[in-house]
């Protein structure tokens, strides 16, 4: 029997853990191993695989983070709650008690909140500042026109003038708000869109921002929840982006001055629990949600890079899984209540 792993899930988006507790090394990790482990119909199937290292009691847990496409981009918070996840259920971590794993790209820092059983885990991860730009924009449609607006001793600045375009005839505006969250956030008022707005926004935005900016659609629901749209340049809608919840609650908390911390916010995937918090030096967001172990498995000899690439030669990866039943969540997030834990 080989090395075995483990797949994880939060809000539909999927993630294989490897183990150094296990035998696996950084090198069985490699991008071509990565690619090969996570390929739709061949592999696994995930969006990434996740490493994580040996560690010293107190001392920060280390994990290496890689894409499907074999690059390694900072942990994300869907991703760090598999960690979550994985590490709960291999008794190496402590409900209440705050954890830091050092990621190679800073550290990232939670609290274990719950458990349902011993398939399901709540964590609230510490997302980082919220600046949220005094400028918002306005986006014409649907020609797609996009200005900026800045008020001035109380007069609303834009800039272009609506009239000076020439790209069409926009018969309808749409507010957005721009956030800073370590990435570029682009928050969309959606609650003046029809049907098939949502393509003209993208579209337009497109031209004007690079890869990797994200485009949030929210809006209040009556019940005070926030319904959100999560949408990332150059790599399509998401299910469950904890960093595009944080936005749109930002924007709620910080824009709207809205009170009901904190907020649910109804993504794609499932709901988060999104807590925005005023400290000295800017706002602060931290976001609750769960985590579910889906299987294990082994590879005959713990290694991805046997299984032949290309159209002409590939083959189903040889793997033994061991699947679970789960039971139905019982676990809402309104009755989480996330640790006040404040970044530093």
């Amino acid at each position: 029997m080989g090395r075995t792993f483990s797949k994880y899930e939060t809000l539909g988006n999927d993630y294989i853990i490897v183990d150094a507790a296990e035998g696996w090394t950084l090198d069985d990790v490699a991008p071509r191993s990565v690619r090969n482990l996570c390929a739709r119909g061949t592999g696994i199937s995930a969006e990434g695989v996740i490493w994580i290292g040996r560690s010293e009691a107190g001392s920060p847990i280390s994990v290496v983070a890689s894409a499907a496409d074999g690059s390694k981009p900072p942990l994300n918070d869907s991703a760090a709650r598999c960690v979550a996840a994985h590490l709960a259920r291999t008794k190496r971590i402590a409900t209440g008690r705050p954890v830091s794993l050092d990621t190679g790209h800073g550290l990232a820092r939670f609290v274990l909140i719950s458990e349902e059983g011993s398939t399901k885990w709540w964590t609230s991860i510490v997302i980082g500042q919220v600046n949220v730009a005094k400028k918002t924009m306005l986006i014409g449609l649907p020609a797609g026109s996009l200005h900026s607006v800045e008020h001035v001793d109380g007069v609303a600045v834009v800039d272009p003038p609506p009239h000076e375009i020439k790209e069409g005839d926009d018969s309808r505006w749409l507010d957005a708000v721009f956030v800073d969250m370590g990435r570029p956030e682009i928050v969309v008022n959606t609650a003046a869109m029809l049907g098939g707005d949502e393509e003209l926004v993208i579209e337009a935005l497109e031209r004007r921002y690079p890869v990797g900016t994200g485009i949030t659609f929210a809006r209040r629901l009556v019940s005070g929840s926030v319904r959100a749209r999560s949408f990332e340049i150059g790599r399509g809608f998401t299910r469950g982006s904890g960093v595009s919840a944080a936005a749109a609650a930002g924007v709620e908390r910080v824009c709207a001055w809205q009170e009901s911390n904190p907020f649910d916010v109804e993504l794609d995937g499932g709901t988060l629990q999104v807590h925005v918090d005023g400290y000295a030096e800017g706002w602060h967001a931290r976001v609750t949600g769960p985590a579910r172990w889906v299987f294990d498995g082994s590879l005959p000899d713990g290694r991805a890079d046997f299984v032949s690439s290309g159209p002409a030669t590939s083959r189903r990866m040889p793997i033994s899984v061991k699947p679970i039943s789960v039971n139905p969540s019982s676990v809402k997030p309104s009755s989480v209540k996330p640790s006040s834990v404040k970044p530093s």
